[in-house]
């Protein structure tokens, strides 16, 4: 595995500086972009950031997360996603990061998305979406979008993330976030994987427990159910070449991630 990096969500109680200390074994990171407003808030520079990096012989992989994007008012896209999708281009720029994270907006409590509602959900998302992307694409960086299989998400299969986007693949400049958690709670089938391979711009893993409620308990690799094994099999079949990233949840990080990944896998 070339480009394994680690995802700043695994390494909540962290600073920004310790993140980045404790991730020196790793390729790369990805990037909280709110722990890069909080660092620069404390009087530091992105060239402080860029350095701290480079000490670390780290490459910046992936900023995050432009959240509720698709189905917030016309208003609030203009006066919040678009200037925060700047702030992160600008942070992703500085970084010689080429990628940025979006997920799709959550539902509101007690909704249920019945068919033609889902129909006009995944059609504003892809309308947002391709907002976003033309923008991104104009300062030459990539859009990763990544839905979540959570009963509130408004896209919460792969089934239905490939639907969205699908259609503006063709214009370059957008693909998918595979997440294996996500990949998995909704028993997806590995043929939707190779049908979208060469706009996988990367995959996060991580282990769950059969059982478990999307995003409750997100454990290490190796240590739940789901079979790892097959999954990197088939990546290797199907060609896929771009970055792996760990991203766990409650792990202990003052043990080394990356020789225990290692050790397992």
């Amino acid at each position: 595995m070339r480009t394994l990096c680690l995802n700043q969500k695994s390494c909540k109680n962290l600073s920004l500086q310790e993140f980045l200390r404790y991730a020196k074994d790793f390729y790369g990171v990805e990037l909280d972009a709110n722990k890069i407003t909080k660092f620069l808030s404390n009087d530091n520079s992105l060239k402080d950031l860029r350095e701290l990096m480079s000490i670390y012989s780290l490459k910046s992989m992936n900023v995050l997360t432009l959240t509720d994007f698709s189905l917030n008012s016309e208003t609030n896209f203009k006066l919040k996603t678009l200037p925060q999708l700047e702030k992160m281009m600008r942070y992703a720029y500085k970084l010689e990061c080429n990628l940025i994270t979006v997920q799709p907006s959550s539902l509101k409590d007690n909704l249920i998305a019945n068919v033609p509602l889902k129909r006009r959900i995944i059609k504003k998302t892809r309308e947002r979406l391709e907002r976003i992307r033309k923008i991104a694409s104009d300062n030459d960086l990539k859009i990763g979008f990544e839905y979540a299989a959570s009963e509130k998400s408004s896209i919460g299969s792969l089934k239905e993330a490939i639907e969205t986007v699908q259609p503006l693949e063709y214009k370059e400049h957008i693909g998918y976030i595979i997440d294996t958690f996500n990949f998995r709670q909704n028993v997806s089938e590995y043929g939707m994987l190779e049908e979208i391979s060469e706009f996988i711009y990367l995959i996060q893993i991580c282990d769950f427990q059969n059982g478990d409620t999307p995003r409750e308990k997100r454990i290490f690799p190796g240590l739940g159910d789901f079979d790892f094994h097959a999954f990197f099999t088939f990546l290797r079949k199907i060609g896929y070449r771009n970055t792996y990233s760990l991203e766990t949840a409650k792990v202990d990080c003052s043990q080394n991630l990356y020789k225990k990944f290692y050790r397992i896998f």
